[in-house]
């Protein structure tokens, strides 16, 4: 019965370190229990929150809320969920009024935790003493004067006033996520690991092996000791024939029966695989099982000789069978047929699904080439460096006209974005604020984020990045027309070359009104591309061309000598017509 209730212990391990990943069912319906509690914190104005709120948590939160009195088994559920979603809760601040800076984990930490005060400073005060009344930022003189410097910058990336579940990259909580926690929760050095726990590679390169799923199990359960050999089951104190019934010379070990025994050697060699390794006694079949693997990742060899190996484990692994429980002989030479049999077919039926393609597949093909807006239209390609900690973050963004003509470009420096995702917004933010000031109305944004574009583009929920969208659908309607749009890094080349040079200059922000020299031969070879792609327009009955690259340089060294330069405005009519002209590529 022990070895029984130790299998189930193992198994219920995850795939990667070695177990089956079966779920523990109290821990699970824990799990399922806070998706409960989360759903009802997420709804304040519903009428079971305020059914509870009214009855075990008047004067406080569901977090801090007691057992109360006479309280019903649906409370009690929902204080067993509640005391694993209290693990991985954060507080994001909006407001302030409510939050205890010395007390509720609102730094956005993994898992999230209040900050250190410094000496004096009483914890109970609210999160709203903080914040400027009339800007509503943080004010980082009080942050100076209250919390310790460690925590300064994780202080100031809190944005909005709700709860953030700390171990899911968008804020929500899930079952998943949430039995995760449980389970790493309960882990203890005396629990019993799995066989495969002193070998994690071999444990998590088997799942992910392209073969049948149930050559993947058979695979677990041989590496795991957990296959019907006589040496297996004589552990377990079953009394069988130890000896392999194949040659009735040796036991019957792991080894032996599918690499080292006289009779299987010639199976492996008639199918075209060296024994030098797979015969070898005094290798662990562990080694044996991960040389197989590499073969399969291999590219020296043909798909047929990736797959064969481990069909013909399992055609092995069947004759033995065969002969033990029905008196069968099934020779070599119709075993490996059999196994080359089964290959092939796997190989069949795999080209069939990879020929089926996919939505996302043909949504992302491109061409990598950057594609300019219709007439009467321009285009802001945005991207982001992001980088955590003390280490600022760099932003860029460029306009541009049907014509690939770069009217407007600009980069700039920030701090305290704890995700990629939230430095994407933070620029699109700059990027949409600086359009709009520009005085463009009629504007397409391309990111090469495909989350943020989903999330601007549809009604998912965020916890994490709640405040930057709707930020960002705020200023949205101050436009007369507008698209957000994803495009692969290749075609957001400009963008990411701004983003990665602001973290080189001095200056926090930089607004160029023409063309950076430094973007001269990526701007040249994106205009070559429309040109091969349409014919150039016409104003006024002449030919706008575009530029060269000796021509963009011109263009640059020319708006500086007349004084327009980063920080200043292009020329006006007044200063020559003839300038103007060159500077749009007209003749």
């Amino acid at each position: 019965m022990e070895n029984i209730l130790g299998c189930l212990e193992e198994a219920g391990d995850i795939k990667k370190t070695g177990g089956m990943g079966f779920r523990d069912l109290h821990l699970f319906n824990q799990a399922l229990l806070a998706n409960q509690v989360w759903k009802i914190i997420q709804r304040p104005h519903s009428m079971i929150f305020r059914l509870l709120k009214a009855r075990y948590f008047k004067d406080g939160d569901i977090f801090s809320a007691n057992r109360g009195t006479k309280p019903s088994y649906g409370w009690n559920s929902l204080r067993f969920g509640r005391d694993l979603l209290k693990t991985g809760i954060q507080v994001a601040i909006g407001n302030g009024k409510n939050t205890k800076i010395g007390l509720d984990p609102w730094l956005p930490t993994t898992p999230p935790w209040p900050p250190t005060l410094l000496p004096m400073i009483e914890p109970t005060l609210a999160a709203s003493f903080l914040i400027d009344p009339i800007t509503r930022q943080w004010d980082e003189t009080k942050i100076s004067n209250l919390i310790d410097p460690t925590d300064h910058q994780k202080s100031l990336s809190s944005k909005e006033d709700s709860y953030i579940w700390s171990h899911t990259k968008d804020g929500k909580y899930t079952v998943k996520s949430g039995y995760w926690k449980a389970v790493s929760a309960t882990l203890t050095d005396d629990d019993p690991k799995p066989p495969l726990a002193s070998h994690p590679d071999l444990a998590t390169n088997v799942w992910k092996l392209d073969i049948a799923p149930k050559l993947k199990h058979f695979l677990w359960r041989l590496a795991s000791r957990a296959i019907g050999t006589a040496e297996n089951l004589r552990r377990r104190n079953i009394n069988v024939n130890p000896y392999y019934s194949k040659c009735c010379t040796k036991l019957e070990t792991r080894d032996h029966t599918f690499f080292s025994c006289p009779e299987i050697i010639p199976i492996w060699r008639a199918a075209g695989y060296t024994t030098q390794v797979l015969g070898d006694q005094g290798k662990p079949i562990e080694e044996k099982l991960q040389y197989l693997i590499e073969l399969h990742t291999t590219q020296n060899c043909s798909k047929l000789h990736q797959l064969l190996p481990f069909w013909l484990m399992w055609r092995i692994w069947k004759a033995r069978n065969d002969l033990v429980f029905n008196r069968n002989v099934i020779e070599a030479k119709d075993t490996i047929e059999r196994a080359v049999m089964d290959t092939k077919e796997w190989l069949e039926k795999s080209v069939e699904t990879d020929s089926i393609p996919s939505e996302t597949t043909c949504r992302r093909s491109n061409n990598g080439k950057w594609e300019p807006p219709p007439r009467g239209w321009v285009k802001c390609n945005y991207d982001a460096s992001h980088h955590t900690g003390n280490y600022p973050s760099g932003l860029g963004w460029i306009i541009r006209n049907s014509n690939g003509t770069v009217l407007e470009c600009g980069m700039g420096k920030f701090q305290g974005r704890a995700t990629v995702e939230e430095s994407e917004c933070t620029t699109l933010i700059w990027a949409l604020q600086s359009s709009w000031g520009l005085g463009y109305r009629s504007i397409e944004f391309e990111g090469d984020n495909l989350t943020i574009n989903r999330l601007i583009n549809g009604n998912a929920a965020n916890p994490r990045l709640q405040h930057y969208l709707d930020t960002i659908r705020t200023w949205k309607t101050m436009f007369t027309s507008v698209t957000f749009r994803f495009r692969s890094r290749e075609s957001n080349e400009c963008g990411d070359m701004l983003a990665r040079k602001a973290l080189t200059c001095n200056s926090n922000a930089m607004l160029f009104y023409s063309c950076p020299l430094f973007l001269a031969n990526v701007m040249a070879m994106a205009i070559a591309f429309l040109r091969r792609l349409r014919p150039p327009a016409t104003i006024d009955g002449r030919t706008e061309r575009p530029l060269r690259i000796d021509q963009l340089c011109a263009r640059r060294r020319l708006m500086e000598e007349h004084g327009s330069s980063a920080h200043t405005i292009i020329p006006t009519p007044s200063k020559g017509v003839e300038l103007i002209n060159y500077v749009l590529g007209v003749v």
